[in-house]
C-alpha cells in the first residue's frame, strides 16, 4: 500500500483536497431549505424515517437520525451521513483511476473530472440521500470493473456479485430515483457473470442480498407508499400565474427550521403570501 502511495502521491494528494473540501464546506455552509426539511421531517422523529413519500431518502434519513441523536444537532453532524457518502464516492474514484488509467497525467485527469465537478461537489456535501446514492453507485461500478478487468476464481466472482447487489441496493436506498439506473447495472453485471458461472448461483449472489438489504431498510415505505406520490405541482393551465409560486413559499415556511443559527435566518420569511424579506433572500442566495 505505501508503494502504491509513493506512486502515486499526487493522485492521493487530490483524494485527500476533495475530502477536506467536502468537510469544509459541511461545517461552514449554510443550511438549505431541502436540508432543513429532510431533518425536521425525516429524521427528528421516532419512526419518520420510513414515511412513505417521494422526498424521504430513507438510508440519509435514517443514518441522520442516528448522528444528530448521538453528536447534537449542527450543521456537520445532519451532514455527516454526506461526509460519508463524499468518502465513499471519493475513495471509489480513487480505485477506479488506478485501475482505469495507465499513466499519472491521465488519471489525474479522470480523478478531476469525477471529483471535482461543482455540481457533484455539491450534491456530496448536502444532507440529502444523494451523496450516499452515488457513492454507493459508484463502488459497485469500482467492482465490477475491478471484476471484469482482474478476473478471479468461481469464489471471487461469487463475493463480487454479492458485494454489487448489497452496494447497489444500498444506494438505491438513499435515493429510489437511482432504482433504473442500479437495476441496469446490475442486470448488464449479471448478463455478463453468468457466461463464467452457473446461471443459478450467480442470480442467488447477485439479487438476493439486494433484495434483502431493499426489504428491511425500505420494505414498509414501498408497502405503503401512496398513489401519485410521485406527482407534485400544478394540475392544470386554469391557475393563475402566482399560485403555484405562493403555494411553494408557503410549504416553505412551514417547517419551522431550527437545525442551525444560520437555518433560522434562512428562514425568516414574511407572513405567507408575500414575497421573502431582502435579509431572506440573501441569505438564500448564499445558502445556493
Amino acid at each position: 500500500m505505501r508503494r502504491v502511495v509513493q506512486n502515486h502521491l499526487a493522485l492521493f494528494a487530490l483524494a485527500l483536497t476533495a475530502l477536506t473540501i467536502v468537510i469544509t464546506r459541511a461545517c461552514l455552509q449554510s443550511i438549505t431549505i431541502d436540508e432543513a426539511t429532510s431533518f425536521l421531517q425525516y429524521a427528528r422523529h421516532p419512526a419518520s424515517h420510513w414515511w412513505p413519500v417521494s422526498d424521504n431518502h430513507v438510508l440519509n434519513s435514517i443514518l441522520m437520525r442516528l448522528t444528530t441523536t448521538v453528536f447534537g444537532v449542527s450543521n456537520l453532524t445532519a451532514r455527516l451521513p454526506a461526509v460519508l457518502g463524499a468518502m465513499i464516492y471519493i475513495g471509489s474514484a480513487l480505485s477506479l483511476c488506478l485501475l482505469l488509467a495507465r499513466g499519472q497525467l491521465l488519471e489525474l485527469l479522470l480523478f478531476i473530472c469525477l471529483v471535482f465537478n461543482p455540481l457533484i461537489l455539491d450534491y456530496l456535501v448536502a444532507a440529502r440521500g444523494y451523496s450516499l446514492a452515488i457513492g454507493l453507485f459508484l463502488a459497485a461500478v469500482a467492482v465490477i470493473a475491478s471484476a471484469m478487468m482482474t478476473p478471479g476464481n468461481e469464489a471471487k466472482l461469487v463475493r463480487q456479485s454479492v458485494w454489487t447487489s448489497a452496494l447497489l441496493a444500498l444506494s438505491c436506498s438513499a435515493n429510489f430515483s437511482f432504482a433504473i439506473a442500479n437495476g441496469a447495472m446490475l442486470t448488464l453485471f449479471f448478463v455478463w457473470a453468468i457466461r463464467r458461472q452457473k446461471l443459478i448461483r450467480i442470480a442467488v449472489a447477485a439479487y438476493l442480498p439486494g433484495l434483502l438489504i431493499g426489504f428491511i431498510l425500505c420494505g414498509s415505505v414501498i408497502l405503503t407508499w401512496p398513489k401519485g406520490e410521485l406527482y407534485f405541482g400544478s394540475k392544470g393551465t386554469e391557475r393563475e400565474p402566482g399560485e403555484s409560486a405562493s403555494a411553494a413559499w408557503h410549504a416553505a415556511n412551514s417547517a419551522a427550521w431550527a437545525v442551525a443559527p444560520d437555518l433560522r435566518r434562512a428562514a425568516s420569511f414574511r407572513q405567507p403570501g408575500n414575497h421573502p424579506s431582502q435579509e431572506a433572500r440573501l441569505e438564500l442566495r448564499i445558502a445556493g
